[in-house]
């Protein structure tokens, strides 16, 4: 894969399609000129694009392009553009300097040079010409009311982009606190989104509209305090898990540099004692007396490595052992610790969740009242042939609830179950969130421990089988075998 390629030319190609362009993410020049591409699509992923020429092509519109951020010079000439909107589409690339449309039927209009001109202020060159001061001070002044508009439209919009963006960000916080959508209007809207029952009952009176707003006052005061209350906790967690790291951390740093000091001493013996080894294989072996002489020697050298061999496997797989149950332990208390935070988070939430039900009780209880003081003035007043008093009144509330106080007293229960079900839920959705968070914290770090006792097992283990093969390879000369014991070179042989 090409993913490194900063320039393509596709030019003079046939393509109809643009596509397969996905994994090029470091493509900065992108020629498709000369093509039947009919759409602009599939550059999602190029985001470093600066250079994008699409000259003579089949396109009519431009769209999916809000990826590319560093766009700086666009081509596309000799295409099929003919609404004005494509040009208000390229305002919100704010890098771009260069740009080329001629050769579109749009260009036959009046003063469309102005109007490009006009409506793309940061423009510098615009048919590979540089556009003056004076040509731009012009075509404002053209179409100066219509940009006007524009201008406080765009900037009402980015006022409320960046609000949707600061919730944004700040609902991914609490996310991580597990309380996203709760603070604020979020779950107080929630309750009455689709509570028709009790959109309806609002309907009977200013009263009513001041037990709602009372209400809601009170509910998001206890939903923000149950929010500062969960990023206040989450910042334990976090302080929790950072000492946790630190410490293992510097435990696993310990056992390293313990570790690398007795192999680097290993290295020093080895290759001490194969020196010695090399040094007895050189000797001439003339007679029998000075066979056996070697022969010893090489023996004791042998037994003296495979010691070594033996004791450094030890030491290490001791250390590792250590590490391993001192780990298991931090890890017990580590678990300990957190699952009592969690626990202490959840009864601090399960106790404002409490309060946020007790709220809907006393809400639930006054728009009852409510509902039967309106249902017999109603009655009563229809009855005496008065009804224009409630003639603004929707028909769902006169028809539906006014008619049968079963279906009154229906619509008040429906609506109050309806609303402690979505407080419950969220409350069920808090507690499985953090347990399942809690849940996975330890399992992974039990796995991750597991994994890396068993790799080092196995890396202790490959790297002496490693040792005791080179010194295999250095015995196993003809000399070498010959002048060895018999039990040893059988096996050495094996």
């Amino acid at each position: 894969m090409l993913t490194g390629l900063t320039k393509l030319q596709l030019c003079n190609n046939l393509i109809e399609k643009i596509e397969n362009l996905e994994v090029l993410v470091n493509l900065e020049e992108l020629d498709l000129s000369f093509n039947y591409i009919e759409r602009i699509e599939n550059l999602d992923t190029l985001t470093n694009l600066e250079v994008l020429t699409l000259f003579q092509n089949r396109i009519k519109v431009l769209e999916n392009m809000k990826c590319l951020s560093n766009l700086t010079v666009f081509s596309i000439g000799n295409n099929f553009i003919t609404d004005q909107s494509n040009v208000l589409y390229l305002r919100t690339f704010a890098k771009l300097k260069s740009l080329n449309m001629a050769g579109n039927p749009i260009c036959e209009e009046d003063n469309f040079v102005k109007y490009i001109i006009a409506y793309l202020p940061n423009l510098v060159y615009y048919e590979y010409r540089m556009v003056t001061k004076a040509e731009k001070e012009t075509a404002r002044e053209m179409f100066l009311s219509s940009l006007i508009k524009l201008e406080r439209e765009e900037q009402e919009a980015l006022g409320i982009e960046i609000v949707r963006r600061k919730e944004e960000e700040e609902e991914f916080r609490n996310a991580n606190a597990f309380v996203e959508y709760i603070g604020g209007n979020h779950l107080f809207s929630a309750l009455f989104d689709k509570d028709t029952d009790c959109k309806t009952l609002m309907e009977m009176g200013d009263n009513v509209i001041d037990l709602y707003n009372e209400y809601k006052k009170n509910f998001i005061e206890v939903a923000s305090e149950l929010v500062t209350f969960g990023l206040a906790q989450l910042e334990l967690r976090k302080a929790e898990i950072a000492r946790f790291e630190k410490y293992i951390g510097q435990a696993k740093k310990g056992a390293f540099e313990q570790s690398r000091t007795i192999v680097e001493d290993f290295i020093e013996q080895k290759n001490s004692l194969f020196e010695q080894i090399s040094e007895v294989l050189s000797k001439e072996v003339e007679d029998d007396e000075v066979a056996n002489e070697v022969s010893l020697r090489l023996q004791v050298l042998n037994e003296a490595f495979r010691d070594l061999c033996h004791r450094t496997w030890t030491i290490l797989m001791r250390k590792e052992l250590n590490l391993f149950e001192g780990s298991d332990e931090v890890n017990g208390t580590y678990e300990r610790c957190l699952t009592e935070l969690v626990n202490q988070f959840i009864e601090g939430c399960q106790a404002q969740f409490t309060q946020l039900r007790q709220l809907q009780g006393v809400f639930n209880e006054s728009l009852t009242d409510a509902a039967n003081k309106f249902f017999t003035n109603y009655t009563v007043s229809t009855a005496t042939g008065q009804p224009n008093m409630f003639s603004n009144i929707s028909k769902e509330l006169a028809n539906q609830m006014m008619q049968d106080k079963e279906a009154l007293v229906n619509a008040l229960s429906t609506s109050h179950d309806y609303h402690l079900l979505v407080i419950d839920q969220r409350e069920d959705k808090l507690v499985t969130k953090v347990r399942g968070w809690l849940s996975n914290l330890v399992e992974n770090l039990i796995g991750s421990e597991i994994s890396r006792h068993r790799n080092t097992i196995m890396e202790i283990n490959y790297f002496l089988d490693i040792q005791k093969s080179e010194l295999q390879e250095l015995l196993t000369t003809p000399v070498g075998l010959h002048l060895l014991p018999k039990e040893i070179q059988d096996a050495l042989q094996m």
